[in-house]
């Protein structure tokens, strides 16, 4: 979910608190693979979004978007150091059901500016690609991508009917077990999450799916494979268990990557998220 500094990349000549400074710069810093295309010929179309200095260096993202289609909407939302790429095998599935596909790379990610992104600015990115390619009949959403998507949703997009695949639940443990591979003590770990919470805008522990989720009406599917060793599959449940009337289907074998491309996955999630009416 994020990347890890180097030791090499922390110099040994900072103090403790320009080191935990440099810490959780780094937290927000994705690494950027190559890029891949979009699976449907189709250039991309840039959604501006205002966002403060220290996300862009220039209060202003670029943030690259597709589509593909006609008829109602699906949007497919990547994760952590992915691309819209990355959810390449329900495009087709989906345009042949009768509806069309929207994606976008998130902030810092892709195609899109930006060198820093937080689950917070990504959910506002989303409400600003809404605006420009939107409604969506249905959104499937791939690990901190639906985390984007409930902080979203909490900001006022509407969705139809959610597909959550292998889902991150809350942005304070996950930050948590950052400060405890750093080796952090107790009180450098709560500063940590303050700095990470100043930078973000608000506090990590506020990004809680299963606190979200009192509240959402949305139908929605958790999709998660027991073998996934980057979500809690104790955090998925708490979180499917919350969501009013949600369905929450374990899968085996597929791991965080591979469920992305299993063709039963992709079947049912489709169906889910883009019935034929």
């Amino acid at each position: 979910m994020t990347a890890m500094p180097a030791a090499a990349d922390i110099s040994p000549r900072q103090s403790g608190a320009e080191r935990l400074a440099t810490f959780a710069d780094r937290f927000f810093v994705p690494r950027r693979p190559d890029l891949r295309a979009w699976p449907v010929d189709a250039e991309p179309d840039i959604v501006p979004l205002s966002c403060a200095p220290y996300w862009s260096g220039r209060g202003e993202l670029d943030v690259a978007t597709y589509a593909t289609g006609a008829g109602p909407r699906v949007l497919l939302i990547h994760g952590w150091e992915g691309q819209a790429s990355d959810m390449a095998a329900f495009v087709n599935p989906v345009l042949r059901r009768g509806a069309s596909v929207a994606g976008f790379d998130l902030p810092a990610h892709g195609r899109s500016g930006g060198e820093r992104m937080s689950i917070p600015l990504a959910a506002q990115a989303l409400v600003a690609v809404a605006r420009r390619r939107g409604p969506f009949q249905g959104v499937i959403a791939h690990s901190m991508g639906g985390a984007i998507l409930v902080e979203a949703i909490a900001l006022g997009l509407e969705a139809g009917a959610v597909a959550l695949i292998a889902p991150s639940t809350h942005y304070g443990r996950r930050a948590r077990e950052v400060a405890r591979m750093f080796g952090l003590d107790e009180r450098q770990a709560q500063t940590f999450i303050d700095l990470l919470s100043q930078r973000a805008g608000m506090p990590l522990d506020d990004v809680d799916m299963a606190r979200r989720a009192v509240t959402l009406t949305s139908p929605a599917l958790f999709v998660r494979s027991r073998d996934d060793r980057t979500v809690s599959g104790e955090e998925v449940a708490r979180a499917a268990q919350a969501w009013p009337g949600s369905t929450h289907w374990e899968v085996d074998g597929l791991g965080h990557r591979r469920v992305l491309e299993d063709p039963g996955v992709v079947e049912r999630v489709v169906e889910f998220v883009a019935p034929v009416n």
